[in-house]
């Protein structure tokens, strides 16, 4: 019985935030090129937060970036909500005909809450609806490497892969302590940017998984970690407040 309820929650869960307490975003690409550029992102993610992020490069081939996430979800009893930001420092390049390469790493943090009505045991056949609320607190770690093609005057398009390390800080269930062991997840997405690279605003749209690379140890909650579908979409600004440097 126990099991099936957990199953419950589990598709729950799915169904309503994609995940659990984890809140897996689709990261920053920026596309910098010189010294002196900024780009500032902002977008909309499912499941219903805002994004935004600026990135800044201060030497050649030097990027540094800044995101942060916040979930509008308000709901009573099913919810998930989230506050989360992040710092990024790495190395770009442009090879050969156009080919853009990123690679970034950085640490952030998130507090995120989630709650939804277990089904238990009942009277006959209508099953109990048990209110869970999930609270928590973590760091993350994260590796990202990203390729975009640059070739086309308007349409600019690739593919990003990052991995994160989820450490938890504080993890409660109704309030009661909850162990819950470090998680890996595999974060591979897709983007396109629509609009010339030399125009100061272009639109971006975004697919993207997250996977859980660890295995679920016996006894612990199956809701905590579920793989995720992640979409997103918004505008890019490139402003020449810093202007614009020479490698």
């Amino acid at each position: 019985m126990k099991s099936i309820r957990y199953g419950w929650a589990a598709s729950l869960a799915a169904l309503t935030s994609g995940c659990a307490v984890y809140a897996p975003l689709i990261p920053a690409t920026p596309l910098l090129e010189h010294a002196g550029e900024v780009e500032l992102q902002a977008g909309v993610h499912t499941p219903s937060a805002v994004t935004g992020s600026v990135s800044y490069s201060p030497l050649p081939h030097l990027l540094l970036t800044a995101t942060g996430a916040t979930n509008l979800n308000r709901g009573d009893t099913t919810y998930f909500r989230y506050r989360h930001a992040e710092v990024g420092a790495g190395y770009y390049t442009v090879l050969g005909s156009r080919t853009y390469l990123g690679l970034l790493g950085g640490y952030g943090r998130t507090h995120s809450s989630r709650g939804y009505l277990e089904l238990g045991s009942g009277f006959l056949f209508f099953p109990a609806r048990n209110p869970l609320h999930y609270e928590a607190r973590y760091h993350r770690y994260f590796a990202q490497a990203y390729l975009a093609s640059m070739g086309n005057e308007v349409v600019s398009w690739g593919g990003t892969l990052r991995a994160t390390a989820v450490d938890f800080s504080r993890l409660t269930r109704n309030d009661e302590p909850v162990t819950q062991a470090a998680r890996v997840y595999l974060e591979p997405s897709a983007f396109v940017r629509i609009g010339r690279s030399t125009s100061p605003w272009q639109g971006f749209t975004a697919m993207g998984w997250s996977v859980p690379l660890r295995t679920q140890r016996l006894g612990s909650d199956p809701t905590l970690s579920l793989h995720a579908l992640l979409l997103s979409g918004g505008v890019v600004l490139r402003p020449k407040w810093l202007g614009q440097g020479n490698e």
